[in-house]
């Protein structure tokens, strides 16, 4: 049978190669179940997501909430990059985007992400959480001279379109 994940995920005696991980210390801090346990709502999955849910659901509707994680708490996407707080939050143009979906569709999906980067702010913000938050903008790094006018295109989109910022860098490399 095989993991539905990278192995490293559950090797436990390790971190798993992520800045969060290897930043913070989170050797027994977390229990293993191994007793039956009973509560209203059970959130499988220890990234973002689950997390920012079994938080909702704690504080504001007052849930017993346990949260289950089979590896390690934020591993995957949610250890390694900024997940979902990142512009564009799609891999698709906002040209094809206004195709297939029209303006106002995509517009609601963009905004949806810039709503979703400011509730995490807030929250690492009201917990004060330890972590590396940087930038209050959008940038856009082109990897070769030939992306660099498509990205500096898309920047000017996400402005006249959708109100973001976005500062366009050409990584020149030496």
């Amino acid at each position: 049978m095989s993991n539905l994940y990278h192995n490293d995920i559950y090797n436990f005696e390790k971190p798993v190669n992520s800045y969060w991980e290897s930043t913070i210390d989170t050797k027994n801090k977390y229990k293993t179940l191994d007793q039956d346990m009973n509560a209203n709502v059970v959130v499988i999955g220890g990234g973002y997501t689950g997390l920012s849910c079994a938080l909702s659901l704690a504080k504001k509707y007052n849930e017993d909430v346990i949260l289950l994680e089979a590896g390690h708490i934020g591993w995957g996407s949610s250890g390694r990059n900024a997940g979902f707080c990142c512009i564009p939050p799609a891999k698709m143009s906002v040209k094809k985007m206004f195709n297939k979906y029209g303006k106002d569709e995509t517009k609601k999906f963009f905004q949806n992400t810039i709503e979703g980067s400011k509730f995490t702010k807030n929250t690492i913000k009201e917990y004060n959480i330890d972590c590396d938050l940087t930038g209050d903008s959008n940038y856009e790094v082109a990897p070769h001279p030939n992306y660099f006018d498509e990205i500096k295109k898309a920047a000017e989109t996400y402005k006249k379109e959708f109100g973001i910022e976005t500062k366009v860098f050409f990584e020149r490399r030496i």
